[in-house]
């Protein structure tokens, strides 16, 4: 039996931070990931085509500059991120219809004030929201009640039109939760770093972060090194080949359930569930969209694309020179019901993209379908409500339960998360 002292089972960006926090807290330690490479949900692959290398981000994602944990974890230099526009562009009754952020494209707010996707009141109402989250502090967003995201909304006096338009598919494509059931203090916690940061992609990829915090680490990580079993009372891990290691001490810093399995009980939380469907594009076919980074957003409701952007109009690198790569996103386990195999999810995106851009949809070039059923912890309030823990919780003296379903589905929550697994385990 091999023996080791401190052992992470997972190699995402919880368990990477878990190991930095360690390192610098003189404890090197082994990190064991099932994976062919280390990220965990945060991963991009490199597509090969006849025309180049597409970089695909396994589902839509991106990185809010804003974080304080993460920007503090990260080289954020290094990262080379690119930003998206700051707002976005909404189909609504055969339009494109902008909505800017008004305090940084002052200017184009200004030419949309008469667009249909938000009354007067509403944008109003929006005003005094913006300016309350922005003066808000974390801790003060995680202490207020807690509501559901559409309650909250209600509550604030918007209309239906700015919700249907614009909240529904803007938050139900951050939360993978088109029903908005999600907490109203994650409704505040994004917005926040939406409004005070840039939403940005890193010029390598999502993948570069889980790598750049990889290769800063002394430890040692072992990939394709599935755990099959983990004994909480002696430290013992069952390794998938059958060998075993006995460590001192653990963190078990999986997805909700892939922790369950490991210790031999039933998966307890919910996901929401998202798929994301990547093209190789003539640049003409989304000319619509200009030459700008900017999420689009389906205000109609008839999907199946709920939000839509051109990653390489961000970051060039995702897409070969003279390429455009397009990024369709589907929310919901019940909209990808209707759409069981990636063939017909992927006539149905077109038929929704022909009516949007023209003709020259079609002649869109797939390359990858990502369904992901386990995309975000699904957090409601009551049963899987959200607080900020201060701790991670102890399954025994030796072993230790991290990640972002214990905090929140971000890549903060990870961050958050792999810190306080680290401050526990130290005791």
């Amino acid at each position: 039996m091999t023996e080791a002292r401190i052992v992470i089972i997972g190699g995402g960006l919880t368990g990477l931070a878990a190991a930095k926090h360690l390192e610098q807290n003189g404890h090197e330690c082994l990190i064991l990931c099932a994976g062919t490479a280390v990220g965990g949900r945060v991963r991009t692959d490199r597509h090969e085509t006849d025309r180049g290398t597409f970089l695909l981000d396994r589902g839509f994602q991106v990185y809010l500059d804003a974080y304080d944990e993460a920007g503090r974890m990260l080289d954020l230099e290094a990262l080379e991120l690119m930003p998206f526009y700051p707002g976005a562009l909404v189909r609504f009754e055969g339009a494109f219809h902008r909505a800017a952020d008004p305090f940084r494209k002052p200017i184009d707010a200004a030419k949309s004030f008469a667009s249909p996707i938000a009354s007067l009141g509403d944008k109003a109402r929006l005003a005094l929201l913006d300016q309350r989250i922005r003066r808000s502090s974390v801790d003060a967003i995680w202490s207020r009640p807690e509501h559901s995201t559409i309650d909250a909304l209600t509550e604030a006096g918007f209309g239906e039109g700015v919700i249907e338009r614009f909240f529904r598919p803007f938050f139900g494509g951050v939360f993978f939760d088109r029903s908005l059931q999600t907490s109203s203090r994650m409704l505040e916690f994004t917005y926040k770093h939406f409004a005070t940061g840039s939403t940005c992609l890193p010029a390598g990829g999502m993948g570069a972060i889980p790598e750049q915090m990889a290769s800063a680490l002394r430890s040692e990580i072992r990939l394709n090194t599935p755990v099959a079993r983990v004994d909480p009372e002696s430290g013992e891990l069952l390794m998938g080949d059958g060998s075993a290691i006995s460590a001192e001490r653990v963190i078990l810093a999986t997805d909700a359930n892939a922790a369950a399995q490991l210790l031999g009980e039933k998966p307890s939380v919910p996901w929401n569930e998202t798929a994301t469907v990547y093209y190789d594009a003539d640049p003409e076919t989304v000319s619509a969209f200009g030459d700008e980074a900017i999420l689009v957003l389906d205000g109609d409701g008839v999907g199946p694309v709920n939000h839509l952007c051109v990653p390489s109009a961000a970051a060039p690198r995702y897409a070969p020179q003279g390429r455009a790569l397009v990024c369709a996103n589907v929310v919901g386990a019940e909209v990808l019901s209707q759409h069981e195999g990636d063939g017909a999810l992927d006539v149905a995106i077109r038929e929704q993209m022909v009516n949007w851009l023209g003709e020259g949809a079609r002649s869109w070039r797939h390359l990858e379908t990502y369904r992901i059923p386990h995309a975000l912890p699904r957090r409601v309030p009551g049963e899987f409500g959200l607080d900020l823990p201060r701790a991670m919780p102890r399954l025994s003296e030796r072993v230790v339960q991290a990640g972002d379903h214990l905090t929140h589905g971000s890549i903060e929550g990870a961050m958050i998360a792999g810190r306080l697994a680290a401050e526990t385990l130290l005791g």
